[in-house]
């Protein structure tokens, strides 16, 4: 009754693939008896067979010369009203019979992942459970379909032992995937540039919980030291890594314990895109000072830390004593722990100044006083306290220094009358001062005036030319070597010189509690300033301004029958400052 089942559903199903090969119109059916290897049917393309018992087992036998193949199963016909007990099981072995693929139960029909395999082939067809008289699929057609593709770079298996790797090419991507959960791919690159950067991703749209705890992925060195490890659950960019010459890539189950955890059968791609940056580190140089990368003043370097154990260094030759300022910089600002520590060391090694950057994008350390010789500047995670913290080895970090003499900076130049009183801040580690004033800001035909020693901090410039605006700047000097070496000019100042005279008191006469004082009329000037007390030293002196077109004012609200001391001077604003000019001698009068 089955048999006439199975003949009157004879519609065949076409089972979907990527890139068909050409299939014989009807396809072929097996011959008995085919239950061992030895007795395998060859087919290509299609065959159908059926399981005559619970205990018959049919083996099939192809050849495969593409990128990789699938094989498709189901029923001969229309599934309806078939029962097919418990189902078939599906094995797929490779020519040394090593399991490559199963599926079980099957109740109407299945597909296998890409296999990436070629030679002989065999397909085991047989009943799930043959124990169970009801649980047998006996004597109902299936159909065993295998299809092949010479599509895109697929791997090559078995690449699961690093001397089996996969020779591949940087720029290209190549496609492959894991047909069990002991699998392992391995690639091997030839890297002739600076650096490589590796992208991998799942093709087959598979997010999050699909791949279950996802690809584990890790690259090495030719000596197979790790250089990077990651975890991909869709897709996923490996750093920066400046190494090159023989690299190998390795993809396998993050986890293979678990049966939820394994992506099986997802494909994915993997591509390795080398590039050239003289300014990028060579991994060579992390935690042996002696194979430190070369630095040079203002030119920045970068790198990543690629884990927490990675330090990265570089070596500066300071050629006189001064000063070095260390700036440090990153691609993104990310929640990495305790961040970068940014160390500079003297030649012995020795820690002489840390800049710690925490979340932030930059920071910067200056004033780091320094003599003449060798230096390193040391990039690490700030781990001191938890030693599994690590910055985020995607983030780009560029380091920098600058070096240069101590520098002053001038803090007033006040001008007073023809003279300009000029002020700076002190400055350890220099043999002197050198201040330069000229009436012009390109500094031509200026004057210089030296300082030796470092103590000196002030100087009055005399005998200037009256209504001048003076530039003035400074700078430092040290002899090293026989040579003196000059720091870069501080900031310019400017002030103005002036000449006002002191205006002449004609008269102070008093009446009741007030004093009338007069004078004699200055031109050039915005105005005039009295002041008055009843102390000659003019303690708790009260002062009146008055403009410049008057020649005498009133004071009242004095106290009566009280001794007054009275002066005046001139006002004049320059350089957004009033000026003023001397006191005038000093008169005084006693209220009535």
């Amino acid at each position: 009754m089955k048999k006439i089942l199975a003949f009157l559903l004879s519609v065949i199903i076409i089972f979907s693939c990527f890139t068909i090969s050409a299939v014989a119109a009807t396809p072929i059916r097996e011959t008995e008896n085919n239950d061992t290897v030895a007795k395998a049917n060859q087919f290509s393309g299609k065959i159908v067979g059926s399981l005559s018992s619970g205990d018959d087992i049919d083996y099939y036998k192809f050849n495969t010369s593409g990128n990789y193949f699938i094989v498709d199963f189901g029923i001969e016909g229309s599934p309806l009203d078939v029962n097919v007990g418990d189902g078939w099981g599906v094995a797929v072995y490779d020519g040394s019979m090593n399991l490559i693929w199963t599926s079980e139960p099957i109740y109407e029909k299945a597909t296998s992942i890409n296999l990436a395999f070629t030679g002989t082939i065999y397909v085991k067809v047989y009943a799930h459970y043959k124990y169970f008289t009801d649980g047998k699929p006996i004597d109902i057609d299936y159909g065993v379909k295998v299809t092949q593709n010479v599509g895109p770079t697929w791997e090559k298996e078995a690449n699961n032992e690093l001397k089996k790797a996969n020779i591949a090419a940087c720029g290209k991507s190549y496609t492959g995937n894991l047909y069990n959960e002991d699998d392992v791919d391995y690639y091997k690159f030839n890297v002739t540039k600076d650096y490589f950067i590796l992208d991998f991703g799942t093709n087959n749209n598979f997010i999050g919980s699909y791949l279950g705890d996802g690809f584990a992925l890790e690259v090495y060195d030719k000596s197979m030291d790790l250089l990077w490890s990651g975890t991909c659950y869709s897709k996923i960019t490996s750093p920066i890594i400046a190494v090159n010459g023989t690299i190998y890539v390795k993809v396998c189950a993050q986890y293979k314990f678990f049966t939820d955890g394994k992506p099986v059968g997802i494909d994915y791609d993997l591509k390795l895109t080398q590039k050239s940056d003289s300014k990028w580190e060579t991994e060579t140089n992390n935690n042996v000072l002696k194979v430190a990368d070369s630095i040079k003043a203002g030119i920045s370097r970068k790198g990543t830390l690629l884990n927490g154990d990675d330090a990265d260094n570089y070596k500066l030759t300071v050629l006189a004593a001064g000063t070095v300022k260390l700036s440090f910089s990153r691609s993104l600002s990310d929640d990495d722990g305790v961040g970068y520590k940014i160390e500079l060391k003297n030649s012995a090694g020795s820690v002489l100044e840390t800049l710690v950057v925490d979340n932030i994008t930059k920071g910067s350390l200056s004033g780091i006083v320094v003599s003449k010789g060798t230096y390193y500047i040391t990039v690490s995670a700030n781990k001191s306290f938890f030693s599994s913290n690590a910055p985020t080895s995607d983030i780009i970090y560029n380091v920098a220094y600058s070096f240069k003499l101590a520098t002053p900076s001038l803090k007033k130049a006040v001008s007073e009358n023809n003279t300009v009183k000029v002020t700076w801040n002190k400055k350890s580690y220099v043999d002197g001062y050198q201040l330069q004033y000229a009436t012009n800001k390109s500094f031509s035909k200026a004057k210089t005036v030296t300082f030796k020693g470092n103590k000196t901090v002030s100087n009055t410039l005399k005998k200037l030319t009256v209504g001048k605006k003076y530039y003035v700047r400074i700078r430092t000097f040290k002899k090293i070597d026989g040579k003196t070496n000059y720091s870069s000019w501080s900031k310019v100042k400017t002030a103005t010189t002036y000449k006002l005279e002191k205006p002449t008191l004609s008269k102070v006469s008093a009446s009741k509690k007030a004093l009338k004082v007069t004078w004699k009329k200055k031109s050039k000037i915005d105005g005039y300033q009295i002041e008055y007390s009843t102390s000659k030293t003019f303690k708790k002196a009260k002062t009146v301004s008055v403009s410049k077109s008057k020649t005498s004012t009133t004071i009242k609200k004095l106290s009566a029958k009280k001794k007054y001391y009275v002066r005046i001077r001139t006002y004049k604003k320059l350089d957004g400052v009033k000026k003023y000019s001397s006191w005038s001698k000093v008169l005084n009068k006693k209220t009535k």
